[in-house]
């Protein structure tokens, strides 16, 4: 009689219910970790692309100073950069620090506080 049984009992779905939120409540703040540190890498290179431009655009036109030249630079890039500040935003709405110095714009290797 007993041996035509089919099926889980009550206390095997619980047990697997209870491991499956355990693993979700491990995953769930690793991942977002991964999201944030995903999100301020994407904006430090839209950083370092627009002062790639600034520093190109001053080389190409032989010029001594790359700060006449992030108007340009900004047009043509995804993020904003506000002049005078040196910091530039990118899409997702973190800062990162530029440095002009001279004809070489740098970009910070991390997002500003």
């Amino acid at each position: 009689m007993l041996q035509n049984r089919k099926g889980f009992t009550l206390l095997e779905l619980i047990v697997v219910i209870v491991v499956a939120g355990i693993l979700a409540g491990i995953a769930i703040p690793s991942f977002n970790a991964v999201k944030t540190k995903a999100k301020e890498s994407a904006a430090v290179q839209e950083a370092k692309a627009f002062a790639k431009e600034v520093t190109a655009l001053a080389a190409f036109t032989q010029a001594s100073d790359a700060a006449d030249f992030t108007d340009e630079a900004d047009a043509d890039s995804a993020g904003t950069y506000a002049s005078g500040t040196g910091l530039f935003t990118s899409t997702n709405g973190l800062t990162v620090a530029i440095t002009i110095s001279g004809d070489v714009a740098t970009a910070a290797d991390s997002v500003s506080a």
